[in-house]
C-alpha cells in the first residue's frame, strides 16, 4: 500500500509498505524506521502497519496523540483517502 506523508507544505515523500510489514514514525532515529522532525511528535509516536488488504494506525502512547480525519485514535483502520495527522505532518492513504 502507498502513503505519502506530507512533511512539510513544500515537501511530501511516498512510503510502500508490504502486507505483513509496519512502519514506526517519530523523532528518534534509533528507534523509528520514518523520522518527523517536529517537536510536537513523540520520540516514537504511531505505527502503520499492513495487514492483509487493510491499513491500519496504531498510536503508541504518543503525548500529542494521532488523529484520523482530525479525530484522535488509539488505533484505527484506514481507507483510501484517509488522513493521518501527527504533529505538522500529514499522511494520507492513496
Amino acid at each position: 500500500m502507498t502513503f505519502v506523508i506530507h512533511v512539510s507544505r513544500d515537501v511530501s515523500v511516498p512510503l510502500g509498505i508490504e502486507p505483513g510489514d509496519s512502519v514506526v514514525l517519530g523523532r528518534d532515529s534509533t528507534q523509528c524506521q520514518f523520522v518527523v522532525r517536529d517537536i510536537s511528535v513523540s520520540r516514537r509516536h504511531c505505527r502503520l502497519s499492513v495487514i492483509g488488504d487493510r491499513a491500519q494506525v496504531e498510536d503508541l502512547g504518543s503525548t500529542n496523540g494521532t488523529l484520523v480525519n482530525g479525530q484522535r485514535i488509539e488505533t484505527e483502520q484506514l481507507s483510501p483517502g484517509d488522513v493521518v495527522e501527527i504533529g505538522q505532518c500529514r499522511i494520507e492513504l492513496l
